[in-house]
């Protein structure tokens, strides 16, 4: 069929859908271009794709005739090489051109050099040239390879342009397939003379097919001239260049084919150089890359009739012996005789299958495998030193039968072999044949369709699991099954016959665990497996692998009970999901890169918490992995029995608990989280501890209190009570600097986080034994100056106190325990990672429960329903007030005008640029309903506009005469102004607590001692840490934004030492 025949029809038949839909794409956005064809036999035509991804394409395209369909060959310069996308562009080009008679360019003579016809004197111009490709880094290379052209071997050359890089870049060249132009009247500068005299003997000599041509047989002039440019390789430009070699010695001997014809052929004897399809006689040396003469003996005229002889069948060759020329060649007893059979018998026989391992490496950019997708990357990787990573797998696939070894796709029905006189067909087993092309399919492995399909390749990624689990899964597996498995040498004989990995199964008594001491708070850990007297790295391999992906749990009946890691040894090793889950589970350190570090030994161990050391012991016990620990980590601080010196204070047995924890954590130099409910005496067991640590000889240094400012004094009273023997500096006030000088003798010293900014750095100059922070929410925003200040201190050891820990988000814990154990929850991107986002976004139980389990040691948290049953009861009561005529038309105006202002605020920044005027407008509301006058300096206005306000003043006149003792909590400052006007104007007695109070001991000890009923406390000033017992009854006059605020206020009453309930 001409090309002129072809339809869309024709080319939809041929290629898959994707790849004509690709070329339909470049050809519609007018990508083709120089369109040439001729319309000899075996139609040819070409043209220049532009694709956006790799740039200009030239493609050749062949069409044999064909009554039916069209037998289309295409080639091209692309990564794909044949039949791709850019060929069904050029053939749907070709097929709107000759529709519409334009945009081509028609050719019916045979291509020819035209720079013969215009006289182009290529001889002076030869030294201009050979400089100018010097100057332009680029050069025609020529590319050699065996092939079969209508069934003879044939030796294939293809043209390759490279463009080499500077001298000073070691990256190789880059090429593309090069084809050569109709028109060299002006050749291009790369183009040398010595390329001009290959190209005009190809064209006369050689067979083109696509790009490529078929050398004649007899072509000593156009190879002799190939190896002189020293620009030719064997199969790739990547092998070194070929070069002449010494002439060998050879002889003609007969060859037997698979179905037991036989031919002549040169021989070399025990040397390993192929022979090859040409005259004069040449062999080519694979390992030395040499090409040289064959010498037989015989002329080159014998040497070419022997050489063009055919393979004669077992029962044509006595005919053919009696012929000339080989009867001729007989009688000079040139060759020798052949076998003959007197008997030719059929047998069945049974196939072995032979799968033969290749290592190759794998391309920069690995392609996807048929009906595969490529791996999808996840952020940047660490650069492997595994060659799976850059390896891929092939196996040549065969079949042992008596006497033969042959492919599936050799077209022999049976395989001939001599026993004495008797020729035996042995009848293939196809049936066999073909189940073991299905057992590769069903895992998965590829034929490559671009040869005769006998080579397959393991299914590829861009990381080398399914390289690795082909070796050690699909292998072992295929050897269960009878197969044989060839692997390459131990030792490589060539450049592509590297050893397969050795895989290793480990059973977790040959893991060996090691926990040294490192810097501040942290050890690091070795974990290694011994094998064959070998130490392998096991920290580094799940490392590597889980950053290559290599380790994916995945949920369901499917998921795979063995995990592969990748070693720097070359080695994969086989772990069982049952200890890897529990080990990778305690280790989630492992997929950072900045926990590794590499010691002076050059071994590779993974950075922990001092904390985790109790949490590796049980994981190495529960594995049954050998652990061992240095001295300095094995051995605890040895503590003296305590004096005889009783505390002021006598302790419930959870508080002693607390006590015990606090000293067990101290003995191992660790710091944690005491976070009891409020009211549960913090403080007194804090007081405990140190004083028990005095006694104990153990404070070498004085320890560091940090609290809200609110509570220095009643830290001080406490201590004062507690613990009179201990040496105590309280830093507070204008005056404190003169007491620095005092601070190394003390044993305790308190400030608060306001002070400790400014005071940074004469306290940084002090060594501290620990440092305690009291409601250590204070620190919960890792940004802020105090918590960024309290980070700089060095201290031994630090705790945190806080009944509400956790206020908004997890990455509030995670600020709370950087500062006592660091690196115990990883960094803050680390802990977003493993736990929070899980947690959070997802409800996550597995991350929630190894959360817990991370800092269950750590953290001690009681509840007063679980330790204090005896407490009264706390009652809650919810007030709903409406508001009064006055007040609801204020709030309503307001309300309409905070709308609409709203409405242009987040239409021209949207909901996140408008969030402070959002939070803004709910907060004049809020003022709205506590009252009016907030808003408003109007003397308009009066208290009864507020009936939050008038309802309050109905409650106290209630309650008071009965006795009650009353705390009243409000965020705003100015609203508690309003309610002390209305308190003074009833004459009733109050005490006061705000950010603005100079004497706040003196206003707890007046509430405290019965003076007054009523406390006035600003939600942020006292709503933690304050010991008011004296109070039966908690009023928050507005509710805060935070639960767990309001709740602190309230246990300011509901707390050891109240024996009433409280409302």
């Amino acid at each position: 069929m001409p090309y002129s025949q072809i339809n869309a029809h024709h080319i939809q038949d041929i290629f898959d859908p994707e790849t004509y839909q690709l070329g339909e794409a470049l050809q519609q956005s007018q990508q083709v271009s120089e369109l040439e064809a001729s319309g000899q036999i075996g139609d040819r035509i070409s043209a220049r794709v532009k694709d956006p991804a790799q740039g200009i394409c030239q493609t050749f395209i062949s069409i044999q005739n064909n009554d039916a369909t069209p037998d289309i060959e295409g080639e091209c310069s692309c990564e794909r090489e044949e039949n791709c996308a850019h060929v069904v562009a050029t053939l749907l080009q070709l097929i709107e051109s000759l529709a519409n008679k334009s945009d081509i360019q028609l050719s019916h003579a045979p291509r020819k050099f035209l720079y013969e016809q215009n006289s182009f004197n290529w001889e002076s111009n030869r030294e201009s040239t050979r400089e100018s490709g010097k100057e332009n880094n680029r050069e025609i290379h020529y590319v050699l390879s065996p092939g079969k052209n209508q069934g003879a071997n044939r030796l294939k050359l293809s043209l390759q342009l490279a463009s080499h890089h500077p001298p000073e870049k070691t990256s190789p060249p880059h090429t593309q397939l090069y084809s050569i132009p109709h028109s060299l009247n002006n050749p291009p500068r790369f183009i040398q003379p010595a390329d001009l005299e290959i190209f005009q003997l190809l064209q006369s000599q050689g067979q083109l097919t696509g790009i490529s041509y078929f050398l004649p047989v007899n072509n000593r002039i156009l190879l002799d001239q190939l190896l002189a440019t020293e620009r030719c390789h064997w199969q790739s430009i990547e092998q070194p260049v070929l070069t002449q070699q010494a002439p060998l010695t050879g002889h003609w001997a007969w060859v037997r084919h698979t179905d037991g014809r036989q031919q002549l052929s040169i021989s070399l004897g025990k040397r390993t150089a192929q022979v090859l399809p040409c005259l004069p006689l040449r062999y080519f040396s694979e390992q030395e890359q040499k090409i040289g003469l064959i010498h037989s003996g015989l002329s080159d005229m014998d040497n070419s009739q022997l050489f063009k002889l055919p393979a004669y069948a077992v029962d044509k060759i006595s005919h053919a012996l009696r012929q000339p020329p080989l009867c001729d060649f007989l009688n000079a007893q040139i060759i020798p005789m052949p076998e003959q059979a007197t008997q030719i018998e059929k047998r069945q026989a049974r196939a072995d299958t032979v799968l033969s391992i290749t290592l190759k490496p794998s391309p920069k950019s690995p392609g996807k495998s048929p009906g595969k997708s490529p791996g999808k990357s996840s952020g940047e990787k660490p650069r492997s030193t595994f060659r799976a990573a850059r390896t891929k797998l092939e196996a040549k696939l065969e079949f042992a039968y008596p006497g033969r070894r042959i492919s599936h796709s050799e077209d022999s029905a049976f395989i001939g072999q001599f026993e004495g006189g008797v020729f035996i067909q042995w009848q293939r087993d196809r049936a066999a044949e073909t189940t073991a092309i299905e057992t590769l399919q069903q895992l998965g492995w590829w034929p490559d369709l671009s040869g005769n399909g006998d080579t397959w390749h393991c299914p590829e990624d861009d990381n080398g699991l399914s390289f690795a689990r082909a070796i050690a899964f699909d292998l072992p597996a295929l050897q269960q099954q009878g197969w044989q498995i060839q692997s390459p040498a131990n030792t490589p004989s060539s450049k592509h016959n590297n050893p397969l990995p050795q895989v290793i199964k480990p059973h977790t008594d040959t893991w060996l665990a090691e926990l040294t001491p490192f810097e501040n708070q942290y050890m690091l850990l070795g974990l290694t497996i011994e094998h064959n007297s070998q130490s392998i790295n096991l920290i580094q391999a799940l490392h590597t692998s889980l950053h290559h992906r290599w380790i994916q749990f995945e949920a369901g009946s499917d998921e795979p009970q063995q995990s592969l890691l990748a070693t720097d040894s070359q080695q994969i090793i086989c772990i069982d999901n049952h200890h890897l889950k529990p080990l990778l589970n305690q280790l989630l350190e492992l997929a950072g890169r900045r926990a590794l570090h590499t010691t002076n030994n050059n071994e590779t161990g993974l950075l922990l918490s001092r904390a985790r050391l109790q949490a590796i012991q049980t994981l190495c016990h529960s594995l049954g992995i050998k652990l061992t620990l240095a001295e300095s980590l094995a051995t605890k601080q040895d503590i003296p029995a305590p004096q005889d010196v009783k505390l002021n204070a006598q302790l419930r047995d959870y508080q002693q608990q607390g006590v015990d924890w606090l000293s067990s954590l101290f003995q191992h130099r660790l710091g944690g989280l005491l976070a009891d409910d409020m009211g549960l005496g913090k403080t007194l067991q804090i007081l405990a501890f140190i004083w028990q640590c005095k006694q104990q000889n153990l404070l070498d240094k004085p320890i560091l209190i940090l609290a809200p400012t609110s509570l220095l004094g009643n830290w001080k009273t406490e201590a004062e009570k507690f613990t009179p023997g201990l040496k105590l500096q309280l830093l507070h006030g204008a005056k404190r600097h003169r007491y620095f000088s005092r601070i190394a003798q003390c044993d305790l010293v308190i400030t608060s986080y306001p002070l400790v900014v400014r005071d940074l750095e004469p306290l940084l100059t002090q060594p501290w034994q620990m440092l305690i922070l009291d409601e250590a929410q204070a620190i919960k925003n890792p940004q802020s100056q105090t918590s960024r200040a309290v980070r700089e201190f060095n201290a031994d050891c630090n705790f945190c106190l806080s009944g509400t820990p956790l206020e908004n988000h997890l990455g509030e814990l995670w600020s709370l325990f950087d500062f006592t154990l660091p690196g115990l929850l990883g960094s803050k991107q680390q802990f977003n990672d493993w736990f929070r986002e899980p947690i959070e976004n997802n409800d996550d139980q597995l991350q929630y429960e190894l959360l817990i389990e991370r800092v269950r040691a750590f953290m001690l948290r009681r509840l007063k329903r679980d330790v204090l049953p005896q407490l009264p009861e706390k009652t809650h009561q919810l007030c709903l007030i409406e508001m009064g005529e006055e007040q609801q038309y204020i709030y309503d105006s307001i309300q309409l005008h905070m709308k609409k202002n709203l409405r242009q605020q987040i239409h021209s920044r949207g909901v996140q640029g408008s969030r402070m005027h959002i939070l803004d407008a709910l907060t004049r509301l809020r003022q709205i309903c506590c009252d009016p006058r907030l808003l408003s300096d109007s003397t308009a206005i009066s208290e009864s506009a507020s009936a939050k306000l008038t309802h309050l003043m109905g409650m106290l006149e209630e309650m008071l005469p009965q006795g009650r003792k009353i705390l009243l909590f409000s965020q705003f400052t100015s609203m508690l102004k309003l309610i002390q006007q209305a308190l003074d104007d009833r004459g009733i007695k109050y005490a006061l607590l705000t950010g603005q109070t100079r004497q706040r001991d003196q206003q707890v000890k007046r509430f405290q001692a019965g003076e007054v009923p009523l406390f006035l406390i600003s939600l942020k000033a006292g709503g933690s840490g304050l010991n008011l017992t004296r109070a039966d009854t908690v009023i928050h006059y507005d509710p805060w934004w935070n639960p767990a605020a309001e709740n602190q206020a309230t246990d300011r009453a509901h707390r050891i030492g109240q024996h009433k309930s409280v409302m």
